[in-house]
């Protein structure tokens, strides 16, 4: 009897969080450029945010991983130390591509925040050196500058030029709001 409940118990403790799980699903969702799986973890209102894109909610964040995903030499993504609980979860990743504007290739890593409501995904915050990722994306001039309020904001806005442009190739309405 004793031992039929340390079973019991161990099997639980192995057992992986629903949240993981999404979480998983989710980066797998990035790995193979499946936007529907990506947005199958995404609550309606999700909130995006990062340093270069800033703010993105909605239809909008889903946007943003479409252009990536419709790129000659597309995202590709490697993922790992995940973790979450009913509310919060994290999870460290590497997104490499070429930087389409300099045709330089980028190596970006990131540490991802989560909220989760209802098994989805309602807040993702993605951090990571924009000083190293403009060094990587933009060259000696990124180098130098990398760590710039000037050159951030120069980023953020060709980031929502960009994203317009695509929505308006696709026949969307996908605005920043």
């Amino acid at each position: 009897m004793h031992r039929s409940h340390d079973v019991q118990a161990l099997t639980e403790e192995m057992a992986v969080h629903p949240n993981i799980s999404l979480l998983e699903h989710f980066y797998t969702g990035l790995q193979k450029a499946d936007i529907e799986a990506v947005r199958a973890c995404y609550a309606p209102g999700i909130v995006y945010s990062d340093p270069v894109f800033g703010e993105l909610r909605g239809e909008r964040a889903v946007l943003m991983w479409e252009t990536f995903f419709s790129r000659d030499d597309p995202l590709k993504v490697n993922f790992g130390d995940l973790a979450a609980d009913d509310r919060t979860g994290s999870g460290r990743w590497e997104a490499r591509y070429v930087f389409t504007r300099t045709g330089r290739e980028v190596r970006n890593v990131i540490f991802s925040r989560f909220r989760f409501v209802d098994g989805l995904i309602v807040e993702q915050h993605d951090s990571f050196s924009v000083h190293r990722w403009a060094r990587m994306a933009l060259g000696p001039v990124g180098a130098m500058a990398g760590w710039a309020p000037p050159l951030r904001a120069a980023l953020h806005k060709e980031s929502v030029r960009m994203l317009d442009r695509f929505d308006a190739e696709r026949g969307g309405s996908r605005r920043a709001t």
